[in-house]
């Protein structure tokens, strides 16, 4: 965004400097004069180093790991979804490793497998996880990307109709149950 509006606007040299320290809140301004002030404060790029410096919190990749083999679905989170989510907090894992093999220098990546546990362990329907476990047990459910295609199918399955939730299942079943008329009398349903 800043890229954007400097092109956008063509501002440089102080009035570029003057518009970051605008843009700050109140409290990240008096940090940044806390810590010297503009005198200190000369190019973008000291601003920018002094903004990124106060304002943004760095969690270590350890914090994120346990986050991410914290995950459950939720009860109303489809497999697709919460492997999404499983995705994205695992990107912020730092989940690499140099290869073993030796004077290989290739950095290998782990992200993918540790999805696919995560994800399996953190399936909320016991009775799926169960059927789950033994799909990949017999190798059929190698991967994450496998796991979710699984998961998806008995999920629609399930419903018997794609995209449909429980709640609206039941919802639809209410209705045409509350706009049925006895055969006989012609009265709402009764008995």
């Amino acid at each position: 965004e800043w890229s954007r509006y400097k092109r956008q606007t063509g501002v440089v040299g102080q009035p570029l400097l003057d518009e970051l320290w605008g843009c700050m809140t109140e409290e990240l301004r008096q940090l940044a004069f806390a810590e010297g002030g503009s005198l200190e404060i000369t190019t973008e790029a000291a601003m920018l180093a002094r903004i990124k410096k106060l304002a943004v919190v760095t969690l270590h990749p350890s914090v994120h790991i346990v986050t991410l083999h914290e995950l459950r679905q939720q009860s109303d989170e489809n497999t697709q979804t919460f492997a999404a989510r499983v995705r994205g907090i695992a990107a912020s894992c730092g989940l690499t490793k140099a290869c073993s093999g030796t004077g290989c220098t290739t950095i290998v990546s782990f992200s993918d497998e540790t999805c696919y546990h995560v994800v399996l362990a953190g399936i909320s329907d016991q009775s799926m996880k169960e059927r789950a476990l033994t799909q990949a047990m017999m190798g059929t459910i190698t991967d994450l990307d496998s796991l979710v295609k699984w998961c998806t199918a008995d999920e629609a399955g399930r419903l018997g109709t794609p995209g449909m939730t429980v709640s609206r299942l039941r919802q639809s079943t209410f209705k045409q149950m509350k706009n049925k008329k006895c055969r006989n009398c012609g009265a709402p349903v009764h008995g």
